[in-house]
Formats: C-alpha cells, sequence, structure tokens
C-alpha cells in the first residue's frame, strides 16, 4: 500500500509539473518579459509577436529563436541593438521589423551570428526618384562590430538607404551611427555571409570605411544600381549576384585611403553584371563566372576566361615529334654529304658491326 501511494504522489507530482513545462515552451509574450530576458542573458523564445526595442548588454550572451513570430521596433529606436561586448544568435524563422526613420532592424557594436529570420524595413519610403528619405529610410541591418550570417533574408523595399551597411558612412567623427567611435564600436568592422538571400536598396551590400567583407555563398539581387559596393577590402568566394538593368553594376570598387583601400578579391562565384572599379582601388580575379564578361586586367596570371564566361587555368600545347616511320629515300632524297641512299648506308653499317662481332669472337677463342 505505501508503494502504491508514493508511485501515486510520485505521478501527481509530474502531472503538476507539466503545465510549467508547457509554458515555458510557449515562449515569451509580453515586452515586458522580452527585455528582462534579454538583460538577464542566456535562451530568449518569442511566443508572441511582440511590439519592443531590445538592447544586448555588454557582458551577455543571448540566444533569440523568432519561433514564427515577428519582432517590430518602438518608436524611433532599432529593434535590436547590441551593445559593443555583447553577443547575439539570432535562431528559427520569423521576423525582425522596423518600421521607424533613420533605424535598422539590428544595430550591431558587438558580436552577432543570423542562423535564420527575414529581416525587413515594412514601412521603407526611400525612392532615388526623387532622391529623398520621403521621411522613413534607413538601412536594414547596420554592423559596426563582428557579424556573421548564415542563412536568412535580409530586404530593403526602398531605393535611398543600402539593404546592409558594414562600416562607416565616414570613419572620423563622434557620432555612432556613421562614424567609428573608440570604446563604442569596432575599429574595422567584419562581416562574413556564408549564405541567404539579399535584396533591393540603393546598394544590397555596402563595405564601407574601415571594413572587410567575406562573401562564400548566398543569393544577392539588385534591379538598377548595386549589388555589392566595396570601399576597402572585400573577398568573394561564392554566391550569385544579380542586376536586371544594363546599367547596374554586380560589383563595384573604390579606392584611395587608409580606410578606403578599394581592394576586391574575386575567387568563385556567377556574376549577372558588370564588374567595375575607380582609378585608385584594384580588383584581382582568380575564378568565378561572369555572364556580362569582365576587363581581362583583372585576371590574375595563368588563368583565363573561357567562351562561357568562366575563368579557367591556362593550358599549354606541348607540340610532340613526327613519329611516324621512315619510309627508303628516292634518289632526290639521298644523304646530300655522301651522296648514298639511307638505306645503303644503313646495310654498309650493319655489316660492318657483324664484321666487328666476329672479330671479337675470334679474339676470344
Amino acid at each position: 500500500m505505501k508503494k502504491f501511494l508514493s508511485i501515486t504522489l510520485a505521478l501527481l507530482m509530474v502531472c503538476v509539473m507539466l503545465p510549467v513545462v508547457a509554458l515555458a515552451d510557449e515562449g515569451i509574450t509580453t515586452a515586458d518579459a522580452l527585455k528582462s530576458a534579454v538583460e538577464a542573458g542566456g535562451n530568449v523564445t518569442l511566443g508572441a509577436d511582440i511590439t519592443a526595442s531590445i538592447t544586448i548588454p555588454a557582458d551577455k550572451t543571448v540566444t533569440l529563436n523568432l519561433n514564427g513570430k515577428t519582432l517590430t521596433n518602438e518608436d524611433s529606436k532599432d529593434t535590436i541593438y547590441v551593445a559593443m561586448g555583447g553577443t547575439l544568435i539570432i535562431e528559427g524563422t520569423g521576423t525582425v521589423d522596423n518600421v521607424s526613420h533613420a533605424c535598422a532592424t539590428v544595430f550591431n557594436n558587438g558580436t552577432v551570428t543570423i542562423n535564420g529570420g527575414t529581416f525587413t524595413r515594412s514601412q521603407e519610403k526611400g525612392t532615388a526618384n526623387p532622391d529623398g528619405a520621403n521621411g522613413n529610410s534607413w538601412y536594414t541591418i547596420c554592423n559596426h562590430g563582428v557579424m556573421t550570417v548564415n542563412a536568412g533574408t535580409v530586404e530593403n523595399k526602398g531605393t535611398y538607404s543600402s539593404t546592409f551597411e558594414n562600416g562607416y558612412q565616414s570613419y572620423n567623427g563622434d557620432k555612432e551611427r556613421s562614424n567609428h567611435v573608440e570604446g563604442t564600436n569596432n575599429a574595422a568592422p567584419e562581416l562574413t555571409i556564408n549564405g541567404g538571400t539579399f535584396s533591393g536598396g540603393k546598394i544590397t551590400i555596402k563595405n564601407d570605411d574601415g571594413a572587410t567583407l567575406e562573401i562564400n555563398e548566398g543569393n544577392f539581387t539588385n534591379t538598377w544600381n548595386r549589388v555589392v559596393f566595396n570601399a576597402n577590402e572585400a573577398v568573394i568566394n561564392g554566391g550569385t549576384f544579380n542586376t536586371t538593368e544594363e546599367s547596374a553594376m554586380a560589383v563595384d570598387t573604390v579606392g584611395g585611403s587608409d580606410v578606403n583601400k578599394g581592394l576586391l578579391t574575386i575567387a568563385g562565384g556567377t556574376f549577372n553584371g558588370k564588374i567595375t572599379k575607380d582609378a585608385g582601388s584594384t580588383v584581382t580575379v582568380s575564378g568565378g563566372t561572369f555572364k556580362k564578361g569582365i576587363d581581362e586586367s583583372y585576371i590574375v596570371d595563368g588563368k583565363t576566361i573561357n567562351s562561357n564566361g568562366t575563368v579557367v587555368d591556362k593550358t599549354i600545347t606541348i607540340i610532340s615529334g613526327d613519329t611516324t616511320p621512315e619510309t627508303p629515300k628516292t634518289d632526290d632524297q639521298k644523304n646530300p654529304a655522301t651522296g648514298a641512299n639511307d638505306v645503303v648506308a644503313a646495310a654498309v653499317a650493319l655489316m660492318a658491326v657483324s664484321a666487328l662481332g666476329m672479330a671479337v669472337l675470334t679474339r676470344k677463342k
């Protein structure tokens, strides 16, 4: 009987705990709870669409699971702000939106890894013609720290601001949002893209003052201007870069200073658009497929571009000697030095060798 009661009590305790576990799995549902969880650090899961602007503190690591939900900013704030020294990992499907002028979905001064989600400015109103913000425009993501994108979608529906800003609009100054500020953001921002989909904006991927960019994979599209703009140092190892207008550029590079080096290296990728540069920059190409051609002066020694627009190794043609069996020469083909036919000369040489062999045999005996 006692054993039965013990089992019954144990089962009751499990039953009592189940609602608590289920509630925890549902995720966070209010702005205040979300802010408190982020300030504490650790794993945070959205349990509902929430309007809140959150800050990742300098000494915390937060893994944010979007869980299919939407996080939208508070008025005139970035949706997610990461302080220098803070670490953020974004997981799952879902959306991070920003609806305010001059604010981003993610503004990073720390370390961020994006493994999924959609990042957008759903109320973006910037236009290139007429050229203006029209009261609501900015970068979808701004990186002034270290950021890695492995998956996800980053988009900007406007044509006034860029989709993804890496580095500084102007390196020197005291404004955190556009300049390097010692102790507040990174002296040399780094962006690595290993996958994902990126589209829109005046420029889709903008590698700005003092920054380094590495693209290993992903799909990148800009319909009218630049897919990738590089002002400092960029390496492209893979990915697909699409433009639709003839005047648009797949990759454009400019340089001329310590924070605007204009160094571009392309080792792979497919480029449906032009590759351009100014006089102060350097473009080095060792691989890739260029659907609209490329200046061959960019291609490294030992490589060439084939008829399909793909950069390949140069082939070396080795000319072998003539191995056709000889036939006896006619009179006009006799050895000019002796006037003898080569066949006759060969016979005489054979007789001489035979005679020498006999002499050797006789001597040995």
